[in-house]
């Protein structure tokens, strides 16, 4: 459907940030035949296309539906349905499926269990490390979360043990040295920390706006409709009065015995006939039988 924009129901057309079908609700109104109606049912089915964004954390991998629905959705399915008849659809990648994603590639010396990139921007140690398989590879856990691969980590600890062998020609670490290291390295931290959360800021402010475009197009499409599920409210009505301005106000909801349905026996019309009693004063009126509006 993505690729040949068709669906069953029909030909997909653009429609601001969607793509949907244009079958509309056809209603044949009967001529009436000796003053007796029948009854008829009129359905119209769209299909409703539009680009959104999934997310996924480690390390369940459990889907984040961008409309906030609960779900029991896997990423590396593909595949998501929805209570509200939502499908989602989306290609699973290898790589997002695991836990751990490729931070930067450094430079660096061992020095006992610790490593420090060539910039002094960045270290690790290894005082406690953890093992896992992350979808297939095998890595290590560093003691500040982050990993490498365990094959980096064995040629880390063969080179650790020749410098521990060494270590006396290299010279002591003074406390100056240690501090100047770990300040560069909490700087480097914080800029690369800070581009991480940017990036994903980007991401989920991209969603946001997909989502915001989805709605409008469903106030446009049944303002009524879409003002009662925003405000999860029934007793409303709503119109579109300028673009991104929808008026919306009360309505009184009719007691049973306020109103009856009336017979018609010259006309046919759009909207049921009814009777509304208002305090003791009979007025003729039709009920929409999509928003029960009188």
């Amino acid at each position: 459907m993505q690729n040949t924009k068709q669906c069953k129901y029909g030909e997909l057309i653009r429609v601001g940030a969607g793509w949907q079908t244009q079958n509309k609700l056809n209603i044949e109104y009967p001529w009436p035949v000796f003053g007796s109606f029948s009854y008829k049912v009129a359905e119209a089915t769209n299909c409703f296309m539009i680009e959104s964004h999934v997310y996924t954390r480690a390390p369940e991998f459990k889907l984040e539906s961008p409309n906030g629905e609960e779900n029991d959705c896997f990423y590396k399915a593909g595949v998501c349905s929805l209570e509200s008849g939502i499908v989602l659809l989306w290609q699973p990648i290898l790589e997002d499926a695991r836990r751990f994603v490729r931070l930067a590639k450094w430079g660096g010396s061992a020095m006992g269990m610790t490593w420090i990139a060539n910039d002094q921007e960045f270290a690790l140690s290894f005082y406690d490390p953890s093992h896992i398989n992350d979808n297939g590879n095998h890595m290590v856990i560093a003691d500040q979360g982050f990993a490498i691969e365990k094959q980096q980590f064995k040629q880390f600890h063969t080179t650790r043990w020749r410098r521990d062998v060494n270590k006396s020609l290299e010279g002591a670490v003074y406390s100056p040295q240690m501090a100047g290291h770990l300040t560069a390295l909490d700087l480097g931290i914080r800029k690369t920390m800070r581009k991480a959360f940017m990036r994903q800021r980007a991401n989920i402010c991209g969603s946001l706006e997909t989502n915001a475009k989805l709605v409008e197009a469903m106030i446009v499409a049944n303002p009524t409709q879409a003002a009662r599920s925003l405000l999860k409210e029934d007793l409303v009505q709503a119109r579109v009065v300028a673009s991104g301005i929808l008026e919306v106000w009360p309505c009184v909801e009719l007691k049973p015995e306020e109103w009856k349905y009336r017979s018609v026996k010259d006309k046919c019309y759009e909207y049921v006939p009814i009777a509304v009693n208002d305090t003791g004063t009979v007025h003729e009126a039709f009920l929409d039988p999509i928003t029960l509006i009188v």
